[in-house]
């Protein structure tokens, strides 16, 4: 057999022991990712749930899984400490042994104490997002009073049109920083309507 035909066979092994892992974890499991580089292979499976295991062959006769961490709204992938992620998201297994034995490891060894910490990774992933959209309320609110303009290097930088003595606002949820303070963002607004009208009036101010 050349090496091409190792490599090829390699890969017809990997797959067949993925689609008899599926039959065996049930039907919310899904094959959703699939490399093959050299005799490496790669499979990333996903549950109906959201959570998911990726497959590595990092050798010809050992297998790697480990669990997948959750991704917000901004592609960011919340992923826990170095020693959560390596002590509760991975396991190796012979793969020589049947799909149904790697299945059991799977059930008894990773998923136990992997699926708590990505519940806690989905929860910040979603903080995460409800934390943006609070952001992007508060960005809107004050551009609609006519007062700012957004900075062209980023749009997260937001400037008064008016010389009021703010270098910068950056919406931050509900509240708005200017420079060293936050405060609300109904109270930013507020600020920029009596500091635009104080320096309209009056030709100035600090």
């Amino acid at each position: 057999m050349t090496s091409e035909d190792d490599r090829l066979q390699n890969q017809i092994n990997q797959s067949r022991t993925i689609d008899e892992l599926l039959s065996i974890l049930g039907p919310e499991w899904s094959l959703v990712e699939v490399m093959t580089e050299g005799y490496t292979g790669f499979r990333r499976l996903s549950h109906a749930e959201g959570y998911g295991l990726s497959l590595q062959w990092p050798e010809r006769d050992r297998v790697s899984i480990s669990g997948t961490w959750p991704v917000d709204n901004a592609r960011h992938m919340h992923i826990p400490s170095a020693h959560d992620s390596g002590q509760y998201s991975r396991i190796t297994v012979n793969a020589t042994r049947p799909a149904k034995a790697i299945a059991a490891e799977i059930t008894r060894r990773l998923l136990p104490a992997y699926l708590p910490v990505y519940a806690r990774m989905k929860a910040q992933a979603e903080r995460a997002n409800e934390y943006a959209a609070l952001t992007a309320r508060t960005k809107a609110a004050l551009t609609d009073t006519g007062l700012v303009r957004l900075g062209h290097r980023d749009g997260d930088s937001i400037y008064p049109t008016a010389d009021l003595g703010i270098y910068t606002m950056r919406p931050q949820g509900d509240t708005v920083r200017f420079e060293a303070f936050s405060v609300p963002a109904e109270l930013a607004i507020a600020i920029l309507k009596l500091a635009n009208e104080y320096t309209t009036t009056k030709g100035g101010g600090k």
